[in-house]
């Protein structure tokens, strides 16, 4: 349906249309090893595989040495004569295990995945074309990733050569000298017909002795930029790994006795400081920062805390010294002519002249103490 298409920019300035099917191939990815053997390949693709799948990215190895000893009853058994390209029997029998292994990762990667990972020679441009057709045949908007290892050290080589010999089904209960000289046999019938990728068009990345230099064409896409980068960090080295955990020491808990004294000193030194800081300020030095304070005199205080002088007037200052005498000889009076018995004492109340009249503003006005005196008739 034409209305349903999309149109994708396939190359810069190019359009195509894109069905509703082809859309989910389009986040799909084909990784395609090449190399010969004893290369790295396998190893690479364990360590790609664990890095993209810790990456939540749904990703798989398809092996086809494991595929031909499965279908081959002497599988296991297969000596460098087989992989000699001068042997056309064996020939078209690892081709027809080549695509039946692409096969099933084209089968998983419909499904269920999205990067698979076909672990393989194809070390010839037959064959990898080949494998572009079988991927296209699927949907031409699927992406297709080649990774050629090419190993040229020495010592890497031979690292390599050893691990695939104690870790190869093929060379298990062999003698390790005569698997290592089988394993050249087939090596060098490999190189025979070997190809390296020089083709433009192709999206491609070469891996030089597992590290040292990479070099990388035509790639596109969040997947194949992030494998760059990894294949860019990868090696075959052994590193040690040291794990640091956040403990206490066994000595810090079995002290010296020395360290056990100086730490009393520092205590006994801390609750001396203590106890001198909240000692009274009697103005002696207690070896701590407590000033000595001297009682201010005063005319040394504030004028504003200074009492204001009150000034009374004359008439009623003589009033007041009047009613004062005549109340305290009143009072001596009553005192030496009666005797009352105890009584409680009474409430304190402000003390009032004689008159009743307040000496100043706000006092309350009581009766005279002393008899009215009726007036003249």
């Amino acid at each position: 349906n034409a209305s349903l298409s999309l149109l994708v920019l396939m190359e810069p300035g190019h359009w195509t249309d894109v069905q509703p099917n082809d859309i989910r191939w389009e986040h799909k990815l084909v990784v395609v090893l090449v190399g010969l053997p004893a290369r790295g390949k396998s190893f690479i693709a364990y360590k790609l595989v664990n890095f993209l799948c810790w990456g939540s990215t749904r990703a798989e190895i398809f092996n086809a040495g494991k595929m031909r000893r499965v279908i081959m009853k002497d599988g296991s058994k297969s000596t460098s004569d087989f992989f000699d390209s001068s042997n056309n029997q064996g020939f078209q029998k690892r081709e027809r295990i080549a695509m039946m292994t692409l096969d099933m990762a084209l089968d998983w990667l419909e499904k269920e995945g999205d990067v698979a990972i076909f672990d393989a020679t194809n070390s010839t441009k037959a064959r990898r074309q080949a494998v572009l057709d079988r991927c296209f045949d699927r949907s031409e908007y699927l992406n297709v990733l080649f990774i050629e290892s090419i190993c040229d050290d020495q010592q890497v080589l031979l690292k390599n050569k050893l691990c695939k010999i104690a870790n190869s089904p093929d060379y298990r209960g062999w003698d390790q000298k005569k698997a290592l000289q089988d394993l050249n046999k087939r090596i060098e019938n490999y190189k025979k017909a070997y190809e390296t990728i020089d083709e433009d068009s192709l999206s491609y990345i070469k891996l030089i002795d597992l590290q040292s230099k990479v070099i990388f064409n035509r790639i596109y896409g969040n997947v194949a930029n992030t494998i760059v980068r990894f294949l860019m960090c990868i090696h075959n080295r052994m590193a040690p790994i040291y794990l640091c955990r956040a403990a206490r020491f066994e000595a810090e808990e079995s002290l010296t006795e020395q360290q056990q004294q100086q730490q009393e000193e520092e205590e006994e030194e801390e609750k001396a400081n203590l106890s001198s800081s909240t000692a009274p300020n009697d103005g002696t030095d207690h070896n701590s920062r407590t000033k000595t304070t001297m009682p201010r005199s005063s005319s040394s205080r504030s004028p504003f805390l200074q009492p204001k002088a009150t000034t009374m007037p004359a008439s009623l200052a003589q009033t007041t010294t009047t009613t004062t005498t005549s109340t305290s000889t009143s009072t001596s009076a009553s005192t030496t002519t009666t005797h009352k018995p105890p009584q409680a004492i009474p409430p304190l109340v402000p003390k009032h002249n004689a008159t009743g009249t307040s000496g100043s503003k706000g006092r309350l006005k009581t009766k005279s103490t002393s008899p009215p005196t009726r007036p003249p008739t």
